[in-house]
């Protein structure tokens, strides 16, 4: 459904009808302290968008299967109502997190090794002007 008022123009819910959100929210339990949305693909095409609400919350995407690449990525939030996003562009930013670079830390990523006393070069800018290090680091660590 084209939809010229929406600030990206472009409808993407579940049945491809705006509904109000009265119609569609859902009370939670209170021990399901997070709203989330996931998202799934399989081989980079858009198959399916859940809402509901969880005990628990991955910001992680998951990638399953042989022979077909099926992604699920999770957007949690804590508010009345903050899991109806619907825009194109919403869906980008979220399914684009499957994308990590291993060199870029998850959030709290590199307070938790520091208290393990755990090194890991998160910075490889060094590594770009001295490529023999580079591949020492390959050799020593993977």
């Amino acid at each position: 459904m084209y939809d010229p008022d929406h600030r990206d123009a472009w409808c993407a819910n579940e049945s491809l009808v705006q509904y109000e959100p009265d119609e569609t929210a859902k009370i939670c339990a209170p021990w399901e302290k997070f709203c989330v949305t996931a998202v799934n693909t399989i081989n980079k095409a858009f198959t399916s968008v859940s809402r509901g609400c969880g005990e628990r919350c991955s910001e992680l995407c998951e990638s399953i299967g042989y022979g077909q690449d099926q992604v699920n990525c999770d957007d949690c939030c804590e508010e009345d109502l903050c899991n109806q996003n619907y825009s194109v562009q919403y869906y980008e930013v979220l399914m684009s997190r499957q994308y990590v670079s291993w060199s870029t830390p998850l959030p709290g990523e590199v307070e938790w090794n520091r208290k393990k006393n755990i090194k890991f070069p998160y910075s490889l800018a060094a590594f770009q002007k001295f490529p023999i290090i580079f591949m020492v680091f390959l050799q020593l660590f993977l």
